[in-house]
């Protein structure tokens, strides 16, 4: 199976924003055939791409190759502190920018760009993942199967994202009941963050989710991506939320580049979250691929023995 869900981590999203040789008194060189990171091990960095080539495995199967300047690498398993979910290798000689966990908060705070630049490649690197999943869905019910379920990993979701909400007070605005505050289709004006209440997220008319999490980021991945929204989202009671404009969202972000990792770190959930019910997609096709080939290979075998010619 090439289009496996561990290649959406690596898709290439190429950098436009930020100029990586302002950095380079941290470029680090590595030989080729060097390990950068190690599948079920927990993160000791996360790296950017400057030149050169790297490979992903899985297990003994390699899945891609990353070229491109200013690609992250391990960045998920960074931010959420889990062990990697594929290996890493140098295919030739490389320079990295390497960033420790330790680390990590002080370097975006220094170099917000970089903060927000990882926000925009994993709100991507969500859209895609979006619409695999959807199609997957969509294949599933013509052929009548169970939709796959996905609530394994819904405890990641539950914190505020390691933000203050209390400090963004003045960004509070107070919204009735049944108020639209993203209409689908429409360019974004505002990102919002929810203080409390409850919302229903309304996609082709139906009710495809309801948030009341102090923290859920709404809106988010259009600004970061500066595209229509792709769902509807309303309040079903009185709520509070954060109001950041899009006309400052980047600023803001540039300014409080805290909430820029907390964006990314929410966005890294997501991805695991749809991961999960991917994987449930997958499993029975790979299955059901080996068992095809199984099947073929005895089956060859057997013609063999009887001398017949199966090439």
């Amino acid at each position: 199976m090439k289009d496996s869900h561990l290649r959406i981590g690596i898709d290439v999203v190429k950098e436009k924003e930020t100029d990586w040789y302002k950095l380079r008194s941290l470029y680090k060189e590595f030989r080729a055939d060097t390990t950068l990171l190690q599948e079920g091990n927990a993160p000791k960095a996360m790296y950017v791409l400057i030149s050169g080539m790297l490979e992903v495995y899985k297990g003994d199967k390699q899945l891609a190759t990353i070229q491109s300047r200013g690609e992250y690498i391990g960045e998920i398993s960074l931010l959420l502190d889990i062990p990697h979910s594929a290996t890493v290798k140098t295919l030739t000689d490389s320079i990295l920018i390497e960033i420790s966990p330790g680390t990590f908060m002080s370097f975006m705070t220094h170099t917000p760009e970089v903060a927000i630049s990882l926000a925009k490649k994993i709100a991507e690197r969500l859209v895609v993942l979006n619409k695999m999943y959807a199609n997957a869905i969509r294949k599933m019910i013509a052929k009548k199967q169970s939709k796959p379920k996905i609530e394994a990993v819904a405890e990641l979701v539950t914190d505020s994202g390691g933000i203050n909400l209390e400090k963004l007070r003045p960004y509070y605005r107070k919204f009735p009941k049944d108020t639209v505050i993203i209409n689908e289709g429409d360019k974004p004006k505002a990102m919002y963050i929810i203080v409390e209440g409850e919302l229903e997220i309304v996609k082709d008319q139906q009710v495809i989710a309801i948030e009341s999490q102090p923290g859920y980021y709404l809106g988010e991945v259009s600004i970061l991506r500066n595209a229509s929204h792709n769902a509807t989202v309303r309040t079903k009671i009185p709520s509070v939320l954060i109001e950041i404009s899009a006309g400052k969202a980047f600023s803001f972000f540039k300014h409080s580049p805290e909430i820029a990792i907390s964006v990314s770190k929410k966005l890294a959930q997501r991805i695991l979250i749809i991961n999960g019910g991917y994987i449930d997609i997958l499993e029975p096709a790979i299955e059901y691929e080996k068992s095809l080939e199984d099947i073929c290979s005895s089956a060859e075998k057997r013609l063999h023995e009887l001398g017949f010619d199966v090439d």
